[in-house]
């Protein structure tokens, strides 16, 4: 009895979260309704990519591109973020697997699933990496203005954040790289 009761709670508190959430995105959707109506608003690019069932991305400004990952090497006695090394134009760029990052579930890793992935170059104050996706949604243009309040990020994410929006019932997590290449660095 006391274990039906656990799972009566457990399910209670995922429905409150849901709840909360499709709150959140239905007046997010109200807003850009709103914003839209206004014609003079510039539109900020962003890539827009998933990570097991988060949705995240990087301002268009610190994306050199988007790229199909090719081999990986393996990069030894390095953190478990790092999952390898990949050719890129001449040079060899580490590449980061945000679910460690994160702390996200991960799955067995299987070296061809990882090559029929999307990966991100970045390119942040002369600093090059890969970040490995789970799916790429691609550009997304949005509102730098019409952003969610700092109180509706999720807290395992926080210290990443910078701001966040909703999109086609989403909640985008758009990094904030600097704090990224902090926690990563070796």
């Amino acid at each position: 009895m006391p274990e039906q009761e656990e799972n009566s709670s457990a399910d209670q508190t995922e429905n409150n979260e849901t709840a909360s959430l499709r709150e959140i995105i239905e007046k997010s959707k109200q807003e850009q309704q709103e914003k839209r109506q206004d014609e003079s608003v510039e539109l900020a690019q962003y890539v827009v990519f998933r990570v097991k069932d988060s949705w995240f991305g990087f301002e268009g400004g610190v994306v050199q591109e988007i790229i199909k990952l090719k081999k990986i090497s393996p990069f030894p006695l390095m953190p478990d973020c790092y999952i390898g090394l990949v050719p890129h134009r001449g040079t060899v760029l580490p590449v980061i697997e945000l679910a460690e990052v994160f702390s996200l579930t991960k799955e067995p890793t299987d070296a061809e699933f990882n090559l029929s992935k999307r990966a991100i170059v970045i390119d942040f104050d002369k600093m090059l990496f890969v970040v490995s996706t789970d799916y790429l949604e691609g550009i997304v243009l949005h509102d730098p203005n019409a952003m969610l309040n700092e109180d509706q990020i999720d807290e395992n994410f926080k210290e990443f954040v910078k701001k966040t929006f909703v999109h086609r019932d989403n909640l985008i997590k758009i990094l904030d790289v600097e704090k990224l290449i902090a926690k990563i660095k070796v």
